[in-house]
């Protein structure tokens, strides 16, 4: 089933995590989900994000895609981001951050840890309103990670 709407793809830079990434075929509905289940966090502040490539998508102009952040103790998170066109790098809520080669961080939301308790998150990235074929979308990883471990512009 992977192959008839991804394939992997060998990247070759610094900023991919794993060397092999995938590169979304064409499908008419996007769902991509990433899940923890009782991990202890330290205390602070996290951004949950997707590392993306865009290599001419297509099928998301006037369709931005949904982000969706939630806890188990309750913290919840949304936005948007528009993938193609003009309306890439304005007037949208979701951060797209550069970090390098062409990589982006899509950031579905933060949350805040204030003890070392197991916590579960969850974190989606959808569109499923466009009847439109979509294609052109590569996805290299799902993580989490400390806000003020982010480096910005």
């Amino acid at each position: 089933m992977f192959s008839l709407f991804f394939s992997l793809v060998h990247v070759y830079d610094a900023s991919c995590r794993f060397g092999e990434s995938a590169c979304l075929k064409n499908v008419c509905w996007l769902e991509m989900v990433a899940d923890t289940k009782g991990m202890v966090f330290r205390p602070g502040v996290y951004v949950a994000s997707f590392r993306i490539m865009l290599i001419n998508p297509n099928g998301f102009r006037n369709y931005p895609v949904m982000l969706r952040l939630d806890t188990s103790d309750g913290q919840h998170a949304e936005a948007e981001r528009f993938l193609e066109g003009d309306q890439l790098r304005c007037g949208t809520v979701a951060p797209l951050r550069p970090v390098g080669d062409g990589w982006f961080d899509l950031d579905a939301g933060e949350f805040s840890v204030d003890t070392e308790t197991p916590l579960t998150v969850s974190f989606t990235l959808r569109e499923v309103d466009s009847d439109r074929w979509k294609s052109g979308l590569v996805i290299d990883c799902a993580k989490i990670e400390l806000s003020n471990a982010i480096k910005h512009g």
